[in-house]
């Protein structure tokens, strides 16, 4: 999954030997494939952060968009990728 940007994504993978997320940053356009939640396009990422289990796994990372709180959560768990979003429907 990824998401975009006006000249390069971020795309975000499930690690399966570990169980942790990785991150690349890409320039170009994305490949197809799913998009992060259509509701945060044309939003600034203002914060984001990367977490760490208890046994030091980088399992979660986290994006606020135009705000200081996380809005989208994405975790890693049974070798696959779990996005959840803070904002009310």
């Amino acid at each position: 999954m990824f998401l975009a940007f006006s000249s390069c994504y971020l795309a975000v993978k499930a690690l399966v030997e570990t169980d942790e997320v990785e991150l690349s940053l890409i320039d170009g356009i994305p490949p197809e494939g799913r998009q992060i939640l259509d509701e945060f396009v044309g939003m600034a990422i203002s914060e984001a952060w990367t977490c760490a289990n208890s046994r030091g796994y980088k399992d979660m990372v986290c994006f606020g968009f135009d705000s200081l709180h996380p809005d989208l959560v994405i975790l890693c768990e049974g070798s696959s990728l779990k996005v959840f979003t803070t904002r009310p429907n």
